[in-house]
């Protein structure tokens, strides 16, 4: 009996935000009606625009989410996964976090409609940020910032690898001896050998 009213307590909640949505679009449309007979001159409302923002939004935090999640087994502690250790709490807020992440990336894609509006950019330099700071201690800062920038030049359309290879290199190294150097603050020598 519970079961059947927390679901349909649910769908309730569902169907409210749809009628919620369409009550915005047809408030938009209107506005939108109002302003073309006043003969002010009124483009349509910037959904696509504001949907990728959403998504990106939505990616970014599905990503700090795995990240955290991932980072809960260094916490320190004799327990291990139990409910009074260190653990449980950290482990319990980020699975939170991710699941409501997706299911916020899931709803801007159906607000989406398959319109084919998927800000592959976006994702694309999300992944190569995750990759980064999972790597950049094992391989190095010079290395691993090197092929980030390589990786990030050529997702924003740059066909000039040698050039991104060199500047990445450059770029990399002047930060790295400029921060160990001059700051005395230590970045990651990882594999090579600085």
């Amino acid at each position: 009996m519970e079961g059947s009213a927390g679901q349909a307590g649910l769908g309730g909640l569902l169907q409210e935000g749809h009628r919620g949505a369409e009550l915005h679009r047809q408030r938009d449309d209107a506005d939108l009606r109002a302003h073309q007979g006043a003969g002010a001159v009124v483009t349509a409302p910037a959904t696509t625009a504001s949907t990728r923002g959403e998504l990106a939004f939505g990616l970014v935090l599905v990503a700090l989410g795995v990240v955290a999640l991932t980072q809960v087994r260094a916490i320190a502690g004799n327990e291990g996964w139990a409910v009074s250790g260190p653990r449980f709490v950290p482990l319990l807020v980020c699975a939170a976090w991710v699941l409501l992440s997706v299911v916020y990336v899931v709803q801007v894609f159906r607000r989406l409609g398959g319109s084919g509006e998927f800000d592959r950019t976006a994702a694309l330099l999300m992944a190569t940020l995750i990759g980064y700071a999972y790597v950049v201690i094992p391989l190095g800062y010079v290395l691993s910032t090197a092929v980030s920038f390589v990786l990030t030049a050529r997702i924003l359309g740059s066909r000039k690898v040698v050039r991104d290879v060199v500047a990445g290199v450059v770029m990399a190294l002047v930060v790295y001896f400029a921060f160990t150097e001059l700051l005395s603050i230590r970045l990651p020598r990882g594999v090579l050998p600085l």
